[in-house]
């Protein structure tokens, strides 16, 4: 696949630079459409992170997080279907397998593992199904909503998906048709990307334009893998919509108090030994940072022994950005800390950690 070769320069596989387009505003987008916004983040704490959530709250919110995926999968994936193509897939049944060919192929560059289809069913009624093996996915109920919106968009109806642990790195996924409670229904609540000029300047690879930073990065595309070469985590692209639904499901159903939950969740995550200090003071450009991953514009960031404050231009996905920023200071000092945080009315994210007190011992 010509989508698939590296540039001689940086190494970054052809696709990623001819689909997505870094802003001065620390933000990602695609060039097909550019009101849609994308994040390139660490993704081996992505199912963690859902599961910490559970562990706080008493239960799992894997449902939660397959449905509202779903969606947004579904919305996605319909904005670049051909015109006309239900009514060919209906007279010829053949074009759905090479449609689900070059879709799982997409998958493999952005991250999500290695897919291939294994079986399917498709005669337009209640008994169709697809079976899609996934080799190191980025995330087991971000793939199970991915496959359920996929097939809603192409087959049209409704469509749920379930998934099977095969071994350790293996896992297969059955989707099939199944009606959806009214709850669950409907449009995945987008929110569109309005530029916002910044004032980042990344450095370009002279070969293919795209940030020289990707130059940091293993593309292994046959292997549907990328990895950090500075922490060697593995990292994929992901709509933010598909993101982001996630947390706004997460408070429509447990109220607003699942904030502090995820912000909870993220810190403890990553003080469990997902990164270490070193490992992230290695790039200790936080701006750049931010800013190759589509986070937004760091435009104030300051760190020291009484606590930390950041500004955050153009945020997404904030409550992990706030819960990352906490457990860094408590890495960088050894300190229990306490966070607030406000979105201005202007959109930017503010933060500030600061230290709990030390405890005190009498002398008596």
């Amino acid at each position: 696949m010509a989508e698939m070769e590296p540039c001689p320069e940086c190494g970054a596989p052809r696709y990623m630079t001819d689909e997505f387009l870094w802003l001065d505003s620390g933000v990602i987008v695609q060039r097909r459409d550019p009101k849609h916004r994308v994040v390139f983040i660490e993704c081996e704490n992505l199912d963690p992170l859902i599961a910490g959530i559970g562990d706080i709250i008493g239960r799992s919110i894997e449902t939660i997080v397959i449905e509202s995926r779903r969606r947004g999968a579904r919305d996605y994936v319909l904005q670049f279907l051909p015109e006309g193509f239900a009514e060919q897939l209906h007279r010829d049944h053949s074009a759905l397998e090479p449609v689900i060919a070059s879709q799982l192929a997409a998958t493999s560059l952005m991250g999500f593992g290695l897919a291939s289809l294994v079986d399917l069913r498709y005669e337009e009624d209640e008994d169709d199904y697809v079976d899609i093996r996934v080799e190191r996915p980025f995330s087991v109920p971000l793939w199970c909503g991915n496959i359920a919106g996929a097939c809603e968009a192409v087959t049209g109806g409704e469509w749920k998906a379930e998934y099977r642990h095969i071994s350790s790195e293996l896992y297969e996924l059955h989707a099939f048709r199944s009606e959806h409670p009214p709850q669950v229904r409907g449009k995945a609540l987008r929110r569109d990307y309005v530029h916002r000029p910044g004032d980042l300047e990344l450095k370009r690879c002279a070969t293919c334009g795209g940030p020289a930073v990707l130059s940091r990065f293993r593309w292994q595309p046959a292997r549907g893998l990328i990895g950090s070469a500075y922490t060697d985590r593995r990292v994929s692209f992901n709509g933010e919509t598909g993101l982001q639904e996630v947390f706004v499901e997460l408070e429509k159903e447990l109220g607003e108090t699942i904030t502090r939950v995820v912000i909870e969740a993220q810190r403890r995550f990553i003080k469990s030994g997902f990164f270490t200090i070193e490992g992230l003071l290695s790039e200790a450009d936080f701006r750049t940072q931010f800013a190759y991953r589509g986070l937004g514009n760091l435009s104030e960031f300051r760190m020291g022994a009484t606590g930390l404050h950041m500004k955050l231009e153009n945020p997404t996905l904030h409550l992990t950005v706030i819960g990352f920023a906490q457990a860094l200071f408590e890495l960088a000092f050894g300190r229990k800390s306490g966070v607030d945080w406000e979105l201005t009315a202007g959109g930017d994210l503010l933060a500030e950690v600061t230290p709990q007190p030390l405890p005190t011992h009498s002398l008596g």
